[in-house]
């Protein structure tokens, strides 16, 4: 009785006043000429956690592997496959390779819904160069 009187007392006023009941947090926009290293360095990309976020650029693995040396390692992964075909399609297709010792359906499957073309291009060039 007593605690439904409050609410809707409580309600009404924040009505009157203007009190916003739910504030949410603003999504972080990825600047569109973002470069491959600020790309990986965010920790949001869209809806997504970034690549900081789980993998690490020296020896420590974090949540995923490691990506110290990945545009050297991607060319030895799959035979016939280049260094930078490996990382474009472990980015697009997250489950085409799972490395030994890393755990499937870990990493988001769709950065395409969170970077354009270009985002993903400065992503696999920035990649390649560790």
């Amino acid at each position: 009785g007593s605690l439904i009187i409050l609410l809707l007392v409580s309600a009404f006023l924040s009505g009157c006043i203007g009190i916003e009941q739910t504030v949410e947090a603003p999504v972080p926009l990825i600047p569109p000429d973002a470069t491959g290293e600020q790309l990986y360095n965010m920790p949001v990309l869209g809806t997504q956690v970034g690549c900081v976020t789980c993998h690490s650029l020296d020896d420590t693995t974090v949540l995923g592997p490691s990506l110290q040396d990945i545009g050297s390692a991607a060319q030895e992964r799959i035979p016939g496959m280049s260094a930078e075909e490996y990382i474009r399609q472990s980015l697009l297709e997250p489950n085409a390779f799972i490395i030994e010792g890393s755990t499937p359906n870990l990493m988001p499957p769709n950065y395409t819904d969170a970077l354009t073309e270009a985002q993903i291009d400065a992503l696999v060039t920035f990649l390649m160069s560790q």
